[in-house]
């Protein structure tokens, strides 16, 4: 586990957990928890938070080059912060308004002005199946974000940007267009030639599984069943069943194996729950089958079932103990 008893300020700004928490509200209970045991900690805390909501206009949107150059930025306007203390509050501004500068000339770079781009979003519990300008295919998963040019050519690679989770079914080799498709994550690009695959982009971390065909992530590359997870602590790579991770499709949720405070994510990241342990144990117990998506009564049901525990749901909050 990381020690952030040791970071400042732009070391809170770079980290994925961090950024998740300020930007999503993941992780709330981490971060509340650490800042209470932290108090010495609240200036830099307080610092970041700014950084990063003054940011937050999209982080995922920008060339990670472009990203590391204004995290440089920051880190000087922070050095000479604590050299010169009384100037604190006007370089805070200036830095902020600067990095601002430096992602919308990112954004500009990748995606401009012409030809206009297409932004498609889901809601909690609400898939959408989305025809790409080569014919490929894309199914979004729900509380998701696709983003890509609205015109495509034969001199430019085919890109999306994707928050969230897809299902991608790419298209070969299309006539008149690049070979090249690329899916742009914060965590690096999964680079496709034709194939079936599946990005999960949350908090904090990007997992592909690869049903069919052969992609790369990042300099990785994978074969059909490899599942690959990239975050700020490093990657891995492990064989799985693509059928399982590419369930949600069906409106079903698969778990093997699976720990509570995991299938809380999903409820919470896909449904739009809040999710709460009283008893910290409850997390670590784990729940196996197959569950209608479109009915989560049953889930919970079969959590109490198998393990006994209580659970209150009032309105858009669950509480298991």
């Amino acid at each position: 586990m990381t020690n952030y008893r040791h970071y400042e300020a732009a070391d809170f700004v770079a980290d994925a957990s961090f950024q998740a928490w300020v930007q999503h509200g993941s992780n709330h209970e981490f971060w509340t928890g650490w800042q209470a045991a932290n108090p010495d900690k609240a200036s830099a805390i307080t610092t970041a938070r700014k950084l990063v909501e003054a940011l937050r206009f999209h982080s995922t949107e920008v060339d990670p080059a472009e990203m590391t150059a204004v995290m440089q930025n920051i880190n000087q306007a922070l050095d000479q912060t604590k050299k010169n203390e009384s100037s604190a509050r006007r370089r805070l501004i200036y830095i902020i308004s600067a990095a601002a500068a430096s992602l919308i000339l990112g954004i500009l770079f990748l995606w401009p002005p012409s030809p206009a781009t297409v932004t498609i979003t889901t809601s909690f519990a609400e898939t959408r199946e989305v025809a790409l300008p080569d014919g490929s295919r894309v199914i979004l998963n729900a509380n998701s974000r696709l983003r890509y040019q609205k015109s495509w050519s034969a001199s430019r690679e085919r890109e999306v940007m994707l928050n969230g989770e897809a299902f991608f079914k790419v298209t070969s080799h299309p006539s008149g267009l690049h070979p090249k498709f690329r899916v742009h994550t914060p965590m690096g690009n999964v680079e496709v030639m034709g194939t079936a695959f599946n990005v999960h982009n949350r908090r904090g971390a990007v997992t592909v599984v690869l049903e069919e065909g052969k992609v790369k992530m990042n300099d990785l590359d994978m074969v059909p069943g490899d599942l690959v997870t990239v975050s700020a602590t490093g990657s891995e790579r492990r064989k799985v069943d693509p059928a399982k991770f590419l369930a949600w499709k069906d409106h079903r949720l698969v778990f093997e194996n699976e720990p509570l405070s995991s299938i809380a994510a999903i409820l919470e990241d896909t449904y739009g729950y809040t999710v709460q342990f009283r008893k910290t144990a409850a997390k670590d117990l784990r729940l196996t089958g197959t569950y209608p998506g479109n009915q989560i009564g049953l889930l919970l049901s079969a959590m109490r079932a198998v393990h006994g525990v209580k659970i209150e749901q009032r309105d858009s909050t669950i509480v298991i103990e």
